[in-house]
């Protein structure tokens, strides 16, 4: 499924943990992403819009700021249950996904 996306033109960005500490939260991978967005942004700018997959409101000064500069595609809720910092996001730019799942991955 990832190959499939990337030949479509999607830039696949990956959190690697290990294995044995996925019961702990991250506490860095929000920083993480968030680096990894901006330095796209500034560094290569390599990308037209961003589709967001979260339900965290840590996102949400980011998302803004995409919104802003026209670099949000879609920000995707795997559920109903995300952060309320969201609801204020325009309905065609935010999407709950009821049924999430990557097969194949």
């Amino acid at each position: 499924m990832y190959r499939k996306m990337q030949k479509a033109g999607f830039i696949l960005e990956f959190r690697e943990h290990h294995s044995a500490m996925s019961w702990k939260k991250k506490w860095n991978v929000d920083v993480d992403i968030v680096f990894q967005i901006m330095r796209r942004l500034i560094e290569e700018d390599d990308f037209d819009k961003i589709v967001l997959v979260t339900w965290d409101g840590d996102y949400i000064k980011l998302v803004k700021y995409l919104i802003e500069k026209a670099r949000l595609k879609k920000i995707l809720f795997p559920n109903k249950m995300f952060s309320s910092l969201y609801r204020k996001i325009q309905k065609d730019t935010a999407w709950i996904l009821i049924k999430f799942k990557l097969e194949g991955c």
